[in-house]
């Protein structure tokens, strides 16, 4: 099986409200834990940006879905890539809301203040993203081996 990786941002549509992502986080979280797929999602101003791990064909079959949905457009590919380990393990689709712990991160990969994926490079996107990952309760990151939880 080859395990992959895929990014991309999109613009949230008017209509599409909290309640809204919500919804989409429901629906992606069954969706994805039948398809074996794991990741994260981060919206802010208005702006989506999704991480997606899994098999190739699984992941490209969950992106095709993502890509039809009316609640968002502007879609970038940002990154799919083959990868040796899943950084969501555990997780159908994490998701961390917007707060004040999250803006350093923004500042640090980004030059603009408030969120914008589209202005960060591809690298920056994976480094974001790793840092949201250490915004996520530690009950869910998997222990392999013995290993210790990430501090």
């Amino acid at each position: 099986m080859r395990l992959a990786r895929l990014m991309y941002n999109s613009v949230a549509n008017d209509r599409c409200d909290h309640r809204e992502v919500a919804k989409i986080l429901e629906t992606s979280q069954q969706l994805n834990a039948a398809s074996n797929i794991t990741g994260i999602l981060y919206y802010s101003n208005r702006y989506f940006l999704q991480y997606l791990e899994g098999n190739l064909s699984d992941v490209k079959a969950t992106y095709l879905r993502i890509t039809r949905d009316p609640r968002h457009s502007g879609l970038s590919l940002v990154d799919e890539s083959l990868i040796d380990d899943r950084k969501f393990a555990g997780w159908a689709m994490a998701y961390i809301p917007t707060s004040d712990s999250i803006t350093p991160a923004i500042s640090e990969f980004q030059t603009q203040a408030e969120f914008n994926p589209k202005a960060m490079s591809a690298d920056n996107t994976v480094k974001f993203i790793m840092a949201l990952q250490t915004q996520l309760p530690k009950a869910h990151y998997p222990i392999a081996n013995n290993e210790e939880q990430p501090e």
